[in-house]
């Protein structure tokens, strides 16, 4: 049932992505506000916390990739906050379009994968 929970969280991230994109957000604006950084550590932290129960349900490769995924994310965040911000240069040159449409198609396809692997 945790693993659903996962899946179906994965995909509600996709849609308010498209969403807060669609209202003109600014999500390369918010992630990189060094303000923001607590919010981005909670935001993290819960995708940790739900793949890491997930993973006690089931030891399934995919979940695994997704816990490391996330651990690597907020080791970065955590401890190399300084790169992290200083790399918002290469993040402006990719663009909020295309971040967005990688986002989403990345949360989609864990989401998808992951409802696969609770059924």
């Amino acid at each position: 049932m945790i693993i659903f929970t996962l899946g179906c969280f994965y995909l509600l991230n996709a849609l308010a992505i498209l969403w807060l994109d669609k209202s003109g957000f600014n999500l390369v604006g918010f992630i990189f506000n060094r303000r923001n950084h607590g919010i981005y550590l909670i935001y993290e932290s819960i995708f940790l916390f739900l793949c890491l129960l997930s993973l006690i349900d089931s030891q399934h490769f995919f979940l695994w990739l997704l816990f490391l995924m996330h651990s690597i994310n907020m080791f970065y965040l955590y401890f190399n906050k300084n790169d992290f911000y200083s790399s918002r240069d290469s993040f402006d040159l990719i663009g909020q379009q295309s971040i967005v449409n990688i986002s989403v198609v990345i949360f989609t396809l864990a989401g998808v994968f992951t409802i696969l692997i609770s059924l």
